[in-house]
């Protein structure tokens, strides 16, 4: 697979897996080239994901007291979506890297339900994160003593 680096108005192709060489430049320049032109244009982390939730307390009481995460904001709205004035509960679960796991839950049921999508029945469906192994063995021992 070939690579294009811009540099100024001509581009160079070069294939970053055998690191060819470019007149003037050492091939682990050419590396770190290739390397800067692939992750230019994408984002530097994940802000947040947002779901939404029928019970933010037991929601709170899952991410904030078993699995660990700090809840570090949280706050109520009114606002018109799809032509109707609606009212919600918005909080964020806090990550290392400064993103986030946000929930809604809606004081009125019939807005939980226009805007809750089914859960699939499927393993493709999920939330992963990255932690260490103590960490997800503290994790695990929460889960069986939450039951």
């Amino acid at each position: 697979m070939k690579n294009v680096i811009w540099r100024g108005v001509a581009s160079i192709a070069i294939n970053s897996r055998r690191g060819d060489s470019v007149p003037g430049i050492k091939a682990p320049e050419v590396r770190e080239m290739a390397r800067i032109a692939r992750t230019a244009q994408l984002p530097t982390r994940l802000h947040h994901t947002a779901y939404t939730t029928k019970d933010m307390e037991k929601t709170r009481q899952f991410y904030e007291d078993v699995i660990g995460l700090p809840l570090v904001a949280t706050w109520s709205e009114s606002d018109t979506l799809f032509g109707k004035r609606r009212t919600y509960c918005h909080c964020f679960f806090g990550l290392a890297d400064g993103g986030a796991l946000a929930f809604f839950q809606f004081a009125d049921k019939r807005d939980e339900r226009k805007f809750s999508p089914p859960i699939p029945e499927t393993p493709f469906h999920h939330i992963a994160l990255k932690v260490t192994r103590a960490t997800q063995r503290a994790i695990e021992q929460r889960v069986r003593a939450a039951g």
